[in-house]
């Protein structure tokens, strides 16, 4: 029995620290971040758009018309798949409209290192998109002003682009939830902003200093923990908007959270490698550890609803006090990230279904982490 009690100290505790960590930098990301608005006026630099793409046929062509669609000028940037398992009516339309297509065999962060050999020897920097992204308007005016400032490397405000269904909106809201307390919130912090994985923008010649040798799907991670042991800051740029498409099938849904949740077991053996591999303490580093110690959001909310819920039935223990003071931080932390205009009627609909999601996904995605394949990929539809 008192081991028992002594675990649920533990995670008790546990818990706690991070509903604390959310609070904090859900508030800190009320504050005002970094906006081109403060930054000089800029040459227009040259861009290579790089996109990784894995049998990407429904999407590729449209992706690639949105990008040469897009306000910038078609002179100051060229369009680079990196890719295979696609049709070859597809490579051949994508090329027919102006992309190069680079076969490529191997995952993502090959997929970017063989890109980056075709790059134009006049290229400033990248922006690295995923084969469902678009950009918003004015994208590459951001990215290009930011990073003619002389910043590295950038993150984008990746958010959905289709938020029909349920799902479709808590993903949604749930990329933005993330964009706050550890892009946003972390850059008005001091911190470095987390990557995504798509919807970066970087200096051509510091990207191949990152990018080299980095193997497997996790590439933005990885790139991460580099960038931070370099010293280098990232970035987070909200005005610089990318849509990326949100899963509608709970089933796609299950295998995406499965695939992410077994690349960050290894994200977390990595992170705490190259904060022990450091020459001296690295505070980013150091952040970027804890956030990858930090439970995901609804797993967080699972956890925190249930210590309340036996604070009211069983207490007993020194933890075992204040866990509606601590829900009621973790929602406003939660209140406080997501955008103004995502609060409505179809949002408190699409809540409501949430518990059964969490049961299911807490039901499936343990189970199934062992056996996720790495190449797995997300299908997209439109």
């Amino acid at each position: 029995m008192l081991t028992l009690n002594i675990i649920q100290d533990v995670l008790a505790c546990y818990f706690i620290f991070f509903v604390c960590y959310c609070f904090i930098f859900s508030f800190i990301g009320k504050f005002k971040s970094l906006t081109s608005k403060n930054l000089r006026a800029a040459p227009m630099g040259r861009f290579a758009i790089i996109i990784p793409a894995y049998a990407e046929d429904n999407v590729l062509e449209d992706t690639v018309s949105s990008c040469l669609n897009h306000n910038y000028p078609q002179s100051h940037f060229e369009i680079i798949i990196a890719g295979e398992a696609h049709q070859p009516t597809t490579i051949a339309a994508v090329e027919a409209i102006g992309a190069k297509y680079i076969h490529c065999y191997g995952k993502k962060g090959e997929a970017i290192e063989a890109a980056l050999l075709h790059v134009r020897h006049d290229c400033d920097f990248v922006l690295i998109l995923d084969a469902d992204n678009v950009m918003a308007k004015d994208c590459l005016h951001f990215m290009n002003k930011i990073l003619q400032a002389g910043i590295k490397v950038v993150q984008g405000r990746r958010t959905g682009k289709n938020r029909h269904s349920p799902l479709e909106l808590l993903d949604t809201v749930r990329e933005e939830i993330e964009n706050h307390i550890f892009r946003k919130a972390q850059t008005a912090a001091g911190f470095s902003s987390a990557l995504i994985g798509s919807g970066m923008g970087f200096h051509l010649s510091y990207l191949k200093f990152v990018m080299t040798n980095v193997k497997g799907i996790w590439e933005d991670r990885e790139m991460e923990l580099r960038i931070l042991s370099h010293g280098t800051r990232i970035e987070y740029l909200e005005e610089a908007v990318i849509y990326d498409e949100k899963v509608s099938r709970t089933s796609v849904f299950l295998k995406q959270r499965t695939k992410w949740v077994a690349g960050h077991i290894k994200y977390i053996v990595r992170t705490i490698k190259f904060f022990r591999d450091a020459e001296k303490f690295n505070i980013h580093l150091f952040n970027k550890l804890l956030q990858a110690l930090c439970p995901p959001r609804s797993l967080l909310l699972g956890a925190v609803f249930l210590f309340f819920l036996r604070e009211e039935f069983y207490s007993t223990g020194l933890t075992d006090s204040s866990w509606t003071v601590y829900l009621l931080l973790y929602a406003i932390s939660l209140m406080l990230a997501i955008p103004k205009e995502y609060i409505n009627w179809r949002l408190a609909k699409a809540i409501v279904k949430l518990p059964l999601l969490m049961l299911i996904m807490f039901a499936v995605v343990p189970l199934s982490v062992f056996k996720m394949k790495d190449h797995y990929h997300t299908p997209h539809t439109r």
